[in-house]
């Protein structure tokens, strides 16, 4: 892929070159590249899967950015990142990561309201919220709800517990953290 600047033969061209190359714009920038070619046939089953998961993404994006709350988030997103990377594909790349759960600190918790639980979360764009559920240790809920953003950038969340929860041996937490695509992971831990 070759760049083009400052000159005057190519300025604004967009297009076919012949059968090899083709040209394109690119953020005030002339992009030439060889052709895009049709392969033949309907492809692999891996091919179609991937295929469809790019429809999926691209159909998200869309929507995303007709959202103007979503929009904003995208769009922002781009503008600080200062590469070639605009809205649209900010939102297609955020359709296909998912957020991770690193860390899960329950040592605060005893059972008792006020205890904290802290939660490490990481996304290749942005993490739009974490849920914790406290079950107890017969498997019954004892109390759910969201956590706050304890520092500023979506990295560490923490949840504070409004119930009491006797004992809280063997009690299971889970953090489940959600991005702005609706992808979700999850992690537990036990209190021992």
């Amino acid at each position: 892929m070759a760049k083009l600047s400052k000159n005057m033969l190519m300025y604004g061209a967009n297009g076919g070159l012949g059968n090899y190359f083709y040209t394109k714009q690119w953020k005030g920038e002339t992009i030439v590249c060889m052709r895009p070619r049709k392969r033949p046939g309907p492809g692999t089953p891996a091919q179609q899967r991937a295929r469809q998961m790019m429809a999926e993404a691209d159909i998200y994006a869309r929507k995303a950015l007709d959202d103007p709350k979503l929009a904003h988030f995208y769009e922002e997103g781009a503008a600080k990142r200062g590469s070639k990377l605009n809205a649209h594909n900010l939102a297609v790349r955020d359709f296909f990561g998912k957020p991770e759960v690193e860390d899960l600190r329950i040592n605060l918790y005893s059972g008792k309201p006020g205890n904290e639980i802290i939660i490490d979360v990481d996304d290749d764009f942005m993490v739009a919220g974490v849920w914790v559920a406290i079950y107890n240790s017969t498997g019954t809920l004892v109390e759910e709800g969201p956590a706050t953003d304890k520092q500023h950038g979506w990295v560490r969340w923490k949840y504070i517990a409004t119930e009491l929860n006797t004992p809280e041996k063997g009690s299971r937490i889970v953090a489940t953290a959600y991005d702005l695509a609706g992808n979700s992971t999850s992690l537990e831990a036990i209190v021992d």
